[in-house]
């Protein structure tokens, strides 16, 4: 009887020991679960902040794309103006040697047939002054070689007129064509 009892209660003291052990098991299980849960708690605070971050530089990083398609743009733009320029600076300059050679070959030309009517009056005034010397009389002769002499004057003065006139001519075209 008197060994059962103290059996009894020798289990049941190991019993009480076991469960209060589980007791402080439980209770160091419960501690670490809430520190788990405040680290976790932190750890998603900081998650959450890192994305607001990021999110930020995402948005930072696509105004800054934008601007520099927008400037890539603008410089294709100025590129294409320049080269139009270029293009269209070359035409007129081509353009300009054309009109100044064409000019050139105008008054070379207007020389020429000048130096060509100088020619014919002068061939016309030495037969006229030998049809003259022929005859013997100087009054006829003088009176029909007067207005060839003021024709061949004029002749002269615009023979002068036409070679200045080629003479700028051609060193206008020849700073051009040094210029280009």
């Amino acid at each position: 009887g008197a060994g059962h009892g103290t059996w009894f209660g020798q289990e049941c003291g190991a019993l009480d020991h076991l469960v209060e052990e589980r007791y402080r098991d439980v209770e160091r299980l419960r501690d670490e679960l809430v520190r788990k849960g405040d680290e976790l708690e932190a750890g998603r605070c900081q998650l959450a902040q890192r994305g607001r971050q990021l999110a930020e530089q995402r948005k930072e990083t696509a105004q800054l794309i934008h601007l520099l398609e927008q400037q890539e743009t603008q410089l294709t733009e100025a590129l294409s103006e320049i080269k139009s320029l270029r293009e269209q600076s070359t035409q007129e300059r081509e353009e300009a040697r054309e009109r100044e050679t064409s000019r050139f070959a105008f008054l070379e030309q207007k020389l020429r047939s000048a130096e060509a009517e100088r020619d014919q009056l002068r061939h016309e005034v030495n037969v006229l002054q030998a049809t003259a010397a022929a005859n013997g009389s100087s009054d006829g002769a003088a009176d029909s070689l007067a207005p060839l002499m003021a024709e061949l004057g004029d002749m002269r003065r615009q023979l002068g007129d036409t070679q200045a006139q080629l003479g700028a001519a051609q060193t206008q075209l020849s700073t051009e064509i040094q210029q280009s």
